[in-house]
Parts: C-alpha cells; sequence; structure tokens
C-alpha cells in the first residue's frame, strides 16, 4: 500500500510557491471560537492574509440553533461575516476536536449576491454558496437543476467561467422516490445526477463533460441541498484516473445520467495549480470493492488518490488537506488510524456523511 509524503514535503513543495494565491488550513473551532479570522495566521505559502470564506460544519439542528430565526429550522444559509463568506456544511464532526475550514487570498475580496448564490471574489477567484429545500418528493431533482442553472449562469456574467471544484451535501442520498417519467423508482442519487447533467448540458452543450470539475457529493441529514464551490477566471485542468472509468461514462446501472464530475482539477497556474481531489472511495473500474470492510476501503481509496496524483504529474506532493466522509460513526477511529499511517501529518476533518452507494463506506477528497 503506497505511503503518501510526510507533510514536511509540503512546506519543501510550497517553497517555490511563496506568492501562492490561494491557501487553506483546518482551524480549531473551540479555540478560535468569537475570534475575527482575519487575525488568525496565514498559512505558509498564503500571498497575503485575506481571508476568503470559511467553512463550520454542523449537523442541520446544531447549524440551525447557531443562527436562530435566519432560516427555517434545521438550515443554516451561507452567510457574510468577517469580511469573507462563511459556509456551513451540514455535517457532524468525528473527532476529538471541532475543526473548520479557513481559505485565504492574496488579494482582499468583494462581497455580493447573485439570485440565490452568495459569493466572495477577487479577480482571480470566487468562492460561492446557495441551497434549497428539497424535503418533498419532486423536488430534489428540479432544485438541482435550477442550482446548478443559478450557479453556472451566475459565474459566467460575474467572469468566472471556470468552475474547478464544487461540494454537494445531498439529504437522504441513498433514499428512493418515484421517477414520473419512467414510472419506477429511482435513489435520490439518481435524481440528483441527472438534475446535474442536464444543466450542465444546457450551459456547455453536449460536449459538456470536457468541462466537469472535481467534485464531491454525499448525504446528509436535513432537508436542503446545499452546495458550495470555487471558480476562477483562467482555465482549470481536469484529470481523470487510471483505475477508474470516468464517472460521466458511467454504465446506465448506475442512473439514467451518469454522475457529472472529473476525479481531480488543477486549479489556473495563477491560483498556484492547487491540485482538488474529487471525493475518491473504493471504486476500481466502475464496480465498488470491499464491501463491509471500512479499513480495506480506506486502502482502496488512498490507492486511487496515489494512482491519480501519479497520473496527474503530482507524485510525490502531499495533501495539504485530507476531508474524510464516514457512513458509519463506529468506524471512525479505525479510518483515522489507517490514514494515520498512510498520510502521516497531513490534517484532516472526518465527517458523518452517507455516501452515494449505499456499499461504500468511506470518501476521502484531497486539497494537494
Amino acid at each position: 500500500m503506497p505511503h503518501l509524503p510526510r507533510a514536511a514535503a509540503l512546506n519543501r513543495d510550497m517553497a517555490g510557491h511563496a506568492d501562492r494565491a490561494l491557501a487553506c488550513a483546518y482551524l480549531d473551532a473551540d479555540a478560535d471560537a468569537g475570534r475575527d479570522p482575519r487575525s488568525v495566521p496565514v498559512p505558509f505559502g498564503a500571498a497575503a492574509g485575506h481571508l476568503l470564506a470559511t467553512v463550520r460544519f454542523a449537523p442541520p439542528s446544531a447549524a440551525s440553533a447557531a443562527s436562530p430565526g435566519s432560516r427555517p429550522a434545521g438550515t443554516a444559509r451561507p452567510e457574510f461575516a468577517a469580511g469573507a463568506l462563511e459556509v456551513v456544511a451540514p455535517f457532524a464532526q468525528l473527532g476529538p476536536r471541532p475543526l473548520r475550514e479557513a481559505w485565504w487570498t492574496g488579494e482582499r475580496p468583494r462581497l455580493g449576491e447573485a439570485g440565490p448564490l452568495r459569493f466572495a471574489a477577487t479577480e482571480k477567484v470566487l468562492f460561492g454558496a446557495l441551497d434549497a429545500g428539497v424535503g418533498r418528493p419532486g423536488e430534489l431533482e428540479s432544485a438541482t437543476h435550477e442550482l446548478y442553472v443559478s450557479l453556472l449562469d451566475a459565474c459566467a456574467r460575474l467572469g468566472f467561467p471556470h468552475i474547478v471544484r464544487i461540494w454537494n451535501a445531498v439529504p437522504r442520498i441513498n433514499g428512493e422516490e418515484r421517477d414520473p417519467s419512467a414510472g419506477v423508482d429511482l435513489e435520490r442519487y439518481m435524481l440528483f445526477c441527472r438534475g446535474r447533467s442536464v444543466a450542465f448540458e444546457r450551459r456547455f452543450g453536449r460536449g459538456f463533460a470536457a468541462r466537469l470539475p472535481a467534485a464531491s457529493a454525499v448525504g446528509c441529514d436535513g432537508s436542503r441541498l446545499a452546495i458550495h464551490f470555487l471558480a476562477a477566471r483562467g482555465e482549470a485542468r481536469h484529470v481523470e484516473n487510471p483505475r477508474q472509468v470516468a464517472a460521466y461514462c458511467y454504465p446506465p446501472r448506475y442512473g439514467p445520467r451518469s454522475p457529472s464530475f472529473a476525479r481531480a482539477t488543477y486549479a489556473p497556474v495563477e491560483l498556484g495549480s492547487t491540485l482538488f481531489v474529487s471525493g475518491t472511495a473504493s471504486v476500481v473500474g466502475h464496480e465498488s470493492v470491499h464491501p463491509g470492510d471500512a479499513v480495506a476501503q480506506t486502502d482502496e481509496s488512498m490507492r486511487n488518490i496515489d494512482a491519480l496524483l501519479g497520473h496527474a504529474g503530482a507524485a510525490g506532493r502531499a495533501p495539504r488537506l485530507l476531508r474524510v466522509y464516514v457512513r458509519d460513526p463506529r468506524d471512525a477511529e479505525a479510518v483515522r488510524a489507517r490514514l494515520d499511517e498512510l498520510a502521516p501529518g497531513v490534517p484532516g476533518v472526518y465527517l458523518h456523511a452517507d455516501i452515494c452507494r449505499t456499499e461504500l463506506l468511506v470518501e476521502i477528497e484531497a486539497v494537494v
């Protein structure tokens, strides 16, 4: 089983990128409670200390309690705070101390809204978030389509046409709903995928697969579909994995429309050529492997990431961050221990989430 480089290698890699225009780190949410995030030391390699966005991890009930009255019960919308965008990702953390994710940039961002989208943007990069209710039958597919149309149209109008990375939180992702067009029950993830795919095709035409970015789509509690993302003015480069079939080429058994994402995306060079690795699970070709064994699935996921980094020309680069989604909280400690062996010293946040296939227990994403 290949091991990723120690985190110390990260500093060696970043030493040549002192002008990196996009930096990220996990902060201790308790230690920094009530502290202006702009006063937190910027990670090595950031060009300047301008906070772009923060991501707070909290299950829907806790998120709504933290901002009472702002939204219906069990929800929390993206807000503006300390001159940046604050996003709530609706997942419970599985760890000894709560963390939040912070993104810095080399320029002071401007804040704005465009329809359902709230964003923070500089001249080079935009961090945005939007959400919609999907609690009633039939809402998920239409809401997914509408949010993605809004996202893609707004980014084009604002001058950030290249989507770099998207994170999706999908309520009851493994549940089923009746598909009225076919008269059959479909998994909600399949309905989400169809709504997303049609929106990408509307914007980019039949060849839209060439524009698909890195992404994750995992299941959450609550009743709101929540999306946050990064977009850029400059062109991004999307990468596939030699061990896996491209997700957008999956056979029909995985749904009426294949999942719309690339296995990884390089941000434009003006953002430091950061590599965003999509949510990666224990899938070889297009088949799930190691059912019922979270540690074996962790190993397979990391084999996939290692192969991807090699194919992308990033072999030997250490991830800056990991996000790890675990279906059963009882598996979290075993998964964490294994990742401490495979990626020593790499900061990670562990989140309770359902994975897009019921047999999958772990999904791992990375910023490299």
